[in-house]
């Protein structure tokens, strides 16, 4: 009756649909009535799956999806599916056959349109108004998790051919060779460690499974630390490598094996394994970490420009609700909250979003949540709590017409509650960042300690009693660098005492944190006031004179090789001090005069040539060019000097190796 195309248009015109979506709606009542009653009939489901396959018949026609899509029956196929899901005693075979059907459907009308899209979202928010209540939570769940992988669809991991070769001046050191090449990440592992170990397994090399520093793996020619994943070293090492050179090399592979065109444009490099310090120090490069290269990803106001139906359908009010909700027993909570909290972790992508949040008195609610977070010790949820905060906080720095008290919902808006406010939020994160039990963490809680540092800051909103409550904190540790030096190498000298090794570590967590302050004070009008208070105590200038009298010898002939220079480069103060003044002078003139006019310019250049020693040389790099504006951002304002330094340091260089190969000629040969 219904297989030609016009019959099914007829029935359209005629409310067949409507009919249809009515009738699925009534059945899935009774059905759920028999889950009540622990009844179970066989035979249950046999008219629904008969309704639904009908259904599906009628929007196999183009014209009909479009009809479906605008009298707005997503919502009830939507309900029904939710419904059938959360049945227990009649999860027969018809049943899940239907969960199936139901499934499939709604997933092809989500590919058609991005109007299709904005509809299921808004039926999954009047869900999330019906259900969010819930106990169990397991219907708000499923509909987070939909809302999810609607707004950010994961990708299928890709997986790459290593082909391992041994380092040709080890032949003899190391004995066989990896038989399979190429070998796939799937059978070794998520990280270089696992190609480490499996190098271990093959080759007989057992007792370096649990030493992760007696064997070495090379990619391009860079030392890679085994932590990072194999998919990073492949995307932001060989990749970037290959990008950078016309070399082609042939056999030797590393790539992915799920772009065909991979080994075309970019081609293969080793991945040479060898034996720590048989071949004397190493010289190349060590990567420890890898940022993310921005630059190649997608604007996230395209990319996530779909969430901004979640805002216009008043989803934001429903998350903030479900949050408060859930924050009572965050432990039970935890797999719901932490489903809700990335699904508002894809609304904080756009900006529209983000100030909605905020007028909404969204940090207010997630404040509460970080401390309650905090004292139960739940990690994963603090983990997303801060990571939205850390945007919203963003957010309500960069804008003019927003307010502390519209962001956190205090209860004047007189400028002293605002600033209270402030301070009571600062003081609240102070006291997770410097808490004793911060001295031994887990990752989770390291990352975490790290966020935290990085929105301090911006948690103040340019308040002056914040500020001075986050700097206050902090100065003890900051005026005197000397005693620093001598408390750590107490510990050193002293381990097994206590009493020395509390106090050490709980300054040495102290300067951690505020090396980490700094380095997340970036040029806004929030960073430059703190900026501007922490060089008005005398906090630049302490460490840079701390600095300056540590190298006393720098400049003075073959200073590079007097006991005092080696002295001051194991200074424990030295590299926190280099990391800490990149991050105070970057964008800001009069932390960088201090340092000018401090006398340690001419110093950087000579510790930047230091190699591996406590990363000095690299710190020192670091903030010359940010001295320098090396990268263009407008960060420095010393170019022109840190240019000459640098132009005399290779002019010095030159004149030594001059003077080196006239000294080897005056020597007789015999």
């Amino acid at each position: 009756m219904i297989d030609s195309e016009d019959a099914r248009l007829f029935f359209t015109v005629r409310g067949c649909l409507t009919t249809i979506c009515k009738l699925i709606t009534e059945e899935v009542g009774n059905t759920e009535s028999l889950e009540r009653s622990l009844h179970i009939d066989i035979s249950q489901g046999f008219i629904l799956h008969k309704l639904i396959e009908l259904l599906g018949k009628f929007l196999e026609v183009p014209n009909i999806r479009s009809r479906f899509m605008q009298d707005n029956l997503l919502s009830e196929v939507l309900e029904a599916l939710i419904v059938i899901r959360g049945l227990i005693v009649q999860k027969i075979k018809l049943i899940s056959d239907c969960n199936r059907l139901l499934k499939d459907l709604l997933d092809s009308l989500l590919l058609e349109s991005s109007e299709n899209k904005r509809q299921f979202i808004q039926a999954c928010i009047c869900g999330l108004q019906i259900h969010g209540q819930e106990r169990k939570g397991r219907t708000s769940l499923f509909i987070l998790e939909q809302l999810c992988n609607l707004i950010c669809p994961s990708k299928p991991e890709s997986v790459y051919l290593l082909v391992l070769n041994k380092a040709h001046t080890q032949e003899e050191f190391i004995r066989g060779s990896m038989t399979k090449n190429p070998s796939s990440s799937a059978e070794i592992g998520p990280l270089m460690r696992d190609v480490k170990n499996k190098i271990c397994h093959q080759l007989d090399l057992l007792g370096l499974l649990e030493d992760d520093y007696g064997m070495e793996l090379l990619v391009a020619g860079n030392i890679i630390s085994l932590d990072l994943s194999i998919a990073e070293v492949y995307e932001r090492v060989w990749k970037k490598s290959n990008s950078q050179t016309s070399n082609t090399m042939a056999n030797s592979t590393f790539l992915s094996s799920n772009t065909a065109t991979s080994a075309k444009d970019c081609p293969p490099k080793t991945v040479t394994y060898r034996l720590q310090g048989l071949d004397g120090e190493a010289t190349e490069p060590m990567i420890k970490e890898l940022e993310e290269d921005r630059e190649e990803s997608q604007d996230p106001e395209v990319e996530f420009a779909i969430v901004g139906a979640v805002r216009e359908y008043g989803g934001l009010e429903i998350i903030l609700g479900m949050i408060q909700r859930l924050r009572d027993d965050l432990k039970s909570n935890q797999e719901q909250l932490v489903a809700v909290l990335n699904l508002l972790m894809h609304c904080c992508k756009i900006r529209v979003s983000r100030c909605a949040l905020l007028r909404l008195g969204a940090l207010g609610v997630l404040l509460e949540m970080a401390r309650r977070a905090f004292s139960v010790d739940a990690m994963e949820p603090a983990e997303g709590i801060l990571l939205i905060v850390e945007s919203l906080t963003l957010e309500a720095n960069a804008s003019d017409n927003i307010s502390i008290s519209q962001s956190v919902l205090t209860v004047t808006s007189e400028e002293t509650g605002a600033a209270k406010h402030a301070k009571k939020i600062v003081l609240m994160f102070l006291e997770r960042l410097c808490h004793p039990s911060g001295l031994k963490k887990s990752n989770k809680q390291q990352r975490n300690t790290e966020m935290v540092a990085r929105i301090l800051p911006y948690l103040t909103y340019g308040e002056p009693a914040a500020m001075e409550a986050l700097i206050q904190r902090f100065d003890p540790y900051l005026q005197n660098w000397g005693e620093f030096d001598q408390l750590q190498k107490q510990h050193q000298g002293n381990p097994k005492d206590e009493s020395i090794a509390q106090q050490a570590a709980e300054q040495r967590l102290a300067l951690e944190n505020f090396v980490r302050v700094s380095e997340s004070l970036k040029t806004s009008s929030c960073g430059e006031r703190l900026k501007d208070i922490i060089l008005e105590k005398g906090i630049t200038g302490v460490a840079v004179r701390h600095l300056r009298e540590s190298f006393a010898v720098a400049g003075q002939v073959g200073f590079k090789s007097s006991a005092k220079w080696a002295f001051g480069l194991k200074l424990p103060s030295v590299p926190h001090i280099l990391y800490m003044l990149r991050g105070l002078s970057m964008g800001h003139l009069a932390n960088q005069m201090c340092i000018d006019e401090g006398g340690i310019l001419p110093l950087l250049p000579a510790l930047e040539g230091v190699s591996r020693e406590n990363e000095i040389g690299a710190r020192a790099e670091n903030l010359l060019d940010t001295l320098s504006d090396k990268e263009g951002k407008g960060d420095g304002f010393l170019e022109e000097k840190v240019r000459r330094l640098w132009h005399a340091t290779r002019d010095e260089m030159r004149r030594h190796a001059l003077r080196k190969r006239e000294e080897l000629l005056q020597v007789p040969s015999f």
